[in-house]
């Protein structure tokens, strides 16, 4: 599954006049968050920490408890693994603090569509105050992240 190793280099195909690397990272992270077991089916998140263009790392959201969420959680309750965290946390393993510092951070997140069961859209994944906590004191340069559908 892809969000459990690093993806490497995003193919440059800058000849093509239509390329925009931005929406190959979201499509990226459209796939693993449809894959993903997300929450209980309602809604998936996937976040790349991503350098120059090239994902670094994606993490999901799961049910899936982690300690590094009894500092970032938003209350005491919030102990299941956000896809900001897990996507810092995997890059960590792979890269200094210093370097994280230089990175972005893509937040995409999907969801069903009322009243049509098989269809996924993207809905808003403005980072919790929580992920924000995190983004800041690892000094993420820039977060962008997707909105409702409308």
């Amino acid at each position: 599954m892809l969000q459990d190793n690093p993806i490497g280099v995003i193919v440059n195909e800058a000849t093509s006049k239509y390329f925009n690397p931005t929406e190959k990272i979201f499509e990226t992270l459209e796939r693993t968050a449809i894959d993903s077991k997300g929450l209980a089916g309602r809604f998936k998140l996937a976040c790349a920490i991503v350098y120059r263009k090239t994902i670094i790392t994606i993490g999901t959201n799961s049910y899936k408890t982690h300690p590094i969420m009894s500092e970032y959680g938003v209350n005491e309750d919030s102990i299941y693994l956000h896809a900001e965290i897990d996507a810092i946390n995997k890059a960590l393993k792979l890269i200094s603090k210093k370097q994280l510092a230089q990175c972005d951070l893509y937040i995409l997140r999907v969801k069903r569509e009322q009243g049509v069961e098989s269809a996924w859209i993207r809905g808003l994944a403005k980072p919790c105050s929580g992920c924000m906590k995190a983004i800041k004191q690892y000094k993420i340069r820039k977060v962008y992240y997707t909105k409702d559908y409308e």
